[in-house]
């Protein structure tokens, strides 16, 4: 099932991604959709970025609680847990 994510980001979080891009010389892109068939060790997804070769997925439900996943063979496979978006992007 296509999934339609959440594409805003308040102020905070804006500067946060902002000082992370700045910091790291990193791009980051943030997704408008995506195949929930194609999840695994997440639920319903609200927000999902690429930064640095991993995927950050925030669940419905659960705001600012970031899950850390990759790419492999076709299926994005999160775990892990962060408290925030802060902690999400530091951990990568």
């Amino acid at each position: 099932m296509i999934e339609n994510l959440n594409l805003n980001f308040n102020d905070e979080e804006r500067a946060i991604l902002d000082k992370y891009i700045e910091k790291y010389n990193q791009e980051i892109s943030v997704f408008y959709s995506i195949d929930t068939e194609k999840i695994t060790g997440a639920e319903t997804p609200n927000r999902m970025i690429f930064v640095g070769g991993l995927y950050l997925l925030e669940e419905k439900g659960s705001p600012n609680e970031w899950h850390m996943g990759h790419l492999l063979n076709g299926v994005y496979d999160f775990w892990g847990n962060y408290r925030d978006l802060e902690n999400a992007l530091y951990g990568l």
